[in-house]
């Protein structure tokens, strides 16, 4: 009965499969319609379906080359990719929450305030800076607190694994009930994981496969040494808008998921990730592996956020 049970449940999550992307072909032949309401309608249904819609879309950075679609369909589907990305930012800063976790009273007419900052898992600041001339405080009777310290930013540091950070700073007069401010968020989304199969062979056609692009972001291999029972890649990783994510003591970027994938469906993680020459919006970094002994490696995969933004984000933290 449980053999059963499972066997109905992997047909059904192939037919499910099967008519998403039957629905997917209708809405995009429906992307060429004569009729411009149809068009619309049918743009704007692949936007509801959200970012999960992608897997059974064609390639954003393979469009142009695609002679199958009209000029017209090109058009539709690189507004479907910007409305989905829009949407994943907004929805992304939205789950960022801040509020009062302590205020302490300091003396001297000034008041210490905590100021925390919570996300989900799967939501990833590089940044949270908060410009000290846009934040005050408000007490029980109204009045506005200004910062002790008006010049300049302060930042919480923020990794790939963390889901909080907390702000220390001092406020002038009593306890605040709440505080009201800016916070400028420097934003990691739409993580990709990018492969390479034939990363190591030396034809002309696999040397092709070595770079791949994805969303906002190329990553390319370009060095394969094999030392004794180790071998190290070489690859170059590019957003076309890093903004301030790859300044030196941002340590993010080598949290990233980088491995080999073997034929026996097995993983090897590196023993080391180094970087070799780094840029303002371009790192080079050098993976070492210790190579299987009864296995084949066949295929490089290396696993980042594809898109980084900056916006900045109005808040009311409360006292709670």
């Amino acid at each position: 009965m449980k053999e059963l049970f499972v066997c109905s449940l992997i047909i059904l999550c192939f037919v499910a499969g099967t008519v998403a992307a039957e629905d997917v072909s209708a809405f995009l032949r429906r992307l060429d319609s004569d009729r411009l309401a149809e068009r619309d309608a049918a743009e704007a249904a692949l936007v509801r379906r959200g970012p999960d819609i992608e897997d059974l879309l064609p390639a954003e950075e393979t469009l142009d080359g695609r002679p199958e679609f009209s000029e017209e369909v090109i058009y539709r589907l690189k507004n479907v990719f910007q409305e989905l990305r829009l949407r994943m930012i907004r929805e992304a800063l939205e789950k960022i929450e801040f509020r009062l976790s302590k205020v302490e009273s300091g003396g001297d007419d000034r008041s210490w305030v905590t100021l925390r900052t919570d996300w989900p898992k799967g939501v990833f600041p590089i940044r949270l800076a908060f410009p000290m001339n846009a934040i005050h405080g408000i007490d029980t009777e109204n009045q506005t607190l200004p910062p002790v310290i008006q010049n300049g930013v302060l930042e919480i540091p923020c990794g790939k694994t963390q889901v909080s950070g907390e702000l220390i700073f001092a406020l002038h007069g009593r306890a605040p009930q709440s505080v009201k401010g800016n916070c400028v968020v420097l934003l990691a989304v739409a993580e990709k994981t990018f492969e390479f199969r034939r990363f190591f062979a030396e034809s002309p056609a696999a040397k092709l496969e070595r770079t791949i692009r994805k969303g906002e972001t190329t990553v390319s291999v370009e060095s394969v040494r094999f030392d004794a029972n180790r071998l190290t890649v070489g690859f170059r990783v590019h957003f076309d808008q890093a903004l301030a994510a790859l300044e030196s003591h941002r340590t993010w970027i080598y949290d990233n998921e980088v491995l080999l994938r073997l034929r026996s469906g097995g993983k090897i993680k590196p023993e080391a990730v180094k970087p070799v020459a780094q840029g303002g919006n371009t790192i080079v970094l050098a993976a070492t592996f210790e190579l299987p002994k009864e296995d084949e490696i066949v295929a490089f995969h290396y696993t980042t956020p594809t898109i980084i933004v900056e916006e900045t984000v109005v808040f009311e933290a409360l006292d709670r």
